[in-house]
Parts: structure tokens; sequence; C-alpha cells
């Protein structure tokens, strides 16, 4: 899916990155413990939090400034854009680090959430 279909069906706000791993010149993971209590249709009986993970795919760009090496960082927004030469679209993520805030820059193809156990 886009990204901008995946912004409108999760609210990433909160929720924590674990990890996030280039598992290939053009697909990029990102694990996340999701704040589940914060999507919508969220039940009182379902968990408050799910652990899950970002796929993208056709990734043509992905960069975070200042570099980081560990994660556990919480998301404070999340902002998409069209990319001006290729239909793919740019997921901007700004995240809570140590003593600042980093941000998170990925153009690609696809996004897919999934979640795990």
């Amino acid at each position: 899916m886009k990204i901008s279909d995946l912004m409108q069906k999760y609210d990433f706000h909160d929720s924590s990155i674990q990890d996030i791993v280039l598992s290939s010149d053009t697909e990029l993971i990102i694990y996340i413990e999701l704040c589940n209590w914060r999507q919508a249709g969220y039940q009182a009986n379902e968990p408050e939090i799910v652990n899950g993970y970002l796929s993208f795919s056709g990734v043509v760009n992905y960069h975070i400034v200042p570099s980081l090496h560990k994660f556990d960082y919480e998301i404070l927004s999340v902002e998409i854009g069209q990319s001006l030469d290729s239909d793919d679209e740019q997921m901007k993520i700004v995240i809570r680090a140590t003593e600042d805030v980093a941000i998170i820059n990925i153009q690609a193809s696809d996004v897919e959430w999934k979640e795990y156990e």
C-alpha cells in the first residue's frame, strides 16, 4: 500500500521504534511497539500495545539525522510527502532521541504493517 494509505489506517504517535533493519538495498523494516489504544476502533478488551513492523519495499532513499545506533525511541510525529521526481511517497518520522530529536526520512513505493507476537 502507499504510505498515505497506511497513515489513514494507523496512528503511530507515542509508539516506540525498537529497531530498524535495512534488509536489502530496496527493503527496510522498522520494528515498532504500536500504541494499539490510539487506533480507531480500539476495544477495551484488546491489548493496549501490539508488536509489529513496517515493511517498506522499493526504497529509494533512507536516512536518519542525527545517526543513531540503538533504538527504543518514542515517535513524536509522522508526516508524508510526495517525491518530486517519481510516484514514490516520502515518510518523515520525528522521534525523541536521547538528548534531542532525530528525523527518519524514507522514500519508498510501498509499505505494509504486520503484527507479530
